[in-house]
């Protein structure tokens, strides 16, 4: 039987994760991925890649850099646009009142693949938010 791989992990990587949308138009898809290092504690840490076919990603996994608290994982699509991603995601965030010291929480961001690095930038403002929605025609 053979297999329809579309991504492999590096060598001493596992995938956790995996978002795929596209983010110019059907044959430009984007591929995110939470990478857990085989010597880690269970966390992982967002790449990506832009394959020039979708069916076969042959390059190389880039790392995908995020502002804010983090490392960010299970990043899903909320909405797009031409090159524009609003997106969830979960970080886990520091939290002095909370017994542990920190909790998973669900943010909301966004992805502009137009960037020479592509960020992850979460929206932290009411302001920022309604900017994201307009981009993505929801407002």
């Amino acid at each position: 039987d053979a297999e329809s791989v579309a991504v492999r992990a590096p060598t001493g990587t596992r995938i956790r994760d995996v978002t795929i949308a596209e983010y110019f138009k059907d044959s430009h898809c984007a591929f995110v991925i939470d990478l857990q290092a085989a010597d880690s504690e269970g966390e992982t840490k967002p790449y990506y890649v832009l394959p020039v076919d979708v069916a076969v990603a042959d390059e190389p996994l880039r790392p995908l850099l995020w502002v804010g608290d983090g490392p960010p994982r299970n990043i899903r699509v909320f909405n797009r646009a031409r090159k524009y991603w609003m997106v969830t995601y979960l970080a886990r965030v520091d939290d002095e009142d909370r017994p542990g010291g920190a909790e998973d929480r669900l943010v909301w961001g966004v992805i502009a693949w137009e960037e020479p690095q592509p960020t992850l930038k979460p929206l932290s403002t009411p302001e920022e938010f309604d900017q994201a929605n307009c981009v993505v025609g929801l407002v």
